[in-house]
């Protein structure tokens, strides 16, 4: 148990848990019990879990359905059946969310274009008269980072 708590102290820094449960062992419940007995003591009982029930084709359709519902996922690793649909969710749930923006700098500000391709996906750059209109894709911490980097530079 002490081996099992700390690896589950590396959970902490996670942005999703998934909880992989072998849905063919009959003690699953008392396991999953265990398991979130054991996150909320390491203080990780806030982290999102994606419950994954594994083992699939060691299920009739009556156990399949008993454990289907919104917020589990139900796979065969050893058919691959329902990882395309797990892998889906996971991504939409840990991938940050991006959106566009409109980034104006002054031509003496140019050197800040090379941060902007560090911390975003630049879709597009305008010289104008007098300035420097880019486009950027990016996650809102990314974009916290940006106007950091401009605002120390126009300081």
């Amino acid at each position: 148990i002490a081996a099992f708590r700390a690896t589950m102290e590396e959970i902490l820094r996670a942005k999703c848990i998934l909880h992989v449960i072998d849905a063919s062992n009959p003690d699953r419940n008392n396991h999953i019990k265990t398991v979130l007995g054991v996150l909320k003591e390491i203080g990780a009982d806030d982290i999102p879990v994606m419950t994954v029930y594994n083992k699939s084709d060691k299920l009739d359709s009556f156990e399949a359905s008993a454990l289907n519902n919104e917020d589990a996922f139900i796979i065969s690793a050893k058919n691959s059946e329902g990882i395309e649909k797990l892998l889906e969710a996971l991504e939409k749930r840990v991938a940050p969310k991006h959106s566009t923006h409109k980034i104006n700098l002054g031509f003496d500000e140019q050197k800040l274009i090379s941060q902007l391709y560090k911390y975003s996906n630049v879709k597009s750059i305008k010289y104008k008269s007098g300035s420097i209109a880019l486009t950027i894709e990016c996650s809102d911490k990314s974009l916290k980072k940006i106007k950091d980097i401009i605002a120390k530079q126009q300081r």
